[in-house]
């Protein structure tokens, strides 16, 4: 949350889902695929076991098959994203973006890497809140 009012959907859903009930065999195992933020897996409560899975391997997997996979770049649009993915992303070309705020435009700019022309260009974030563009 960011200001009063704002919805702490990440503690949200995990209460939601912590409300599941337990299973004969203990609590119920619950697949998460790309939590945002690791520490959100500490909001969930006993009754469930939440099992973190990522996506990640089979964005590379699916990468690696196109016939031009080595003319693939990584681009983040922010730094939180790149924390959170390069590591498994490596073996492609990186490109880090930053995002700025000029009064009530914002913008994303290059802040690592670049983008040689004719190269195909995978966006990998760390959150996806809607189908807007919020720009």
């Amino acid at each position: 949350m960011e200001e009063e009012g704002d919805v702490a959907t990440a503690f949200t859903m995990a209460r939601i889902l912590s409300n599941i009930p337990i299973s004969r065999g203990g609590p119920t195992s619950l697949v998460i695929y790309d939590i945002h933020a690791l520490q959100e897996r500490f909001y969930f409560g006993d009754h469930v076991l939440p099992c973190f899975e990522t996506g990640i391997p089979l964005l590379k997997q699916r990468l690696h098959q196109l016939p031009d996979a080595d003319n693939i770049s990584i681009a983040f649009p922010d730094d939180g994203a790149w924390k959170r993915f390069y590591k498994q992303l490596q073996h492609f070309p990186m490109v880090v973006c930053t995002k700025v705020r000029e009064g009530d435009k914002r913008f994303v700019r290059l802040k690592e890497g670049s983008v040689f022309f004719g190269r195909h260009v995978v966006i990998v974030d760390d959150l996806v809140r809607s189908g807007r563009d919020p720009y």
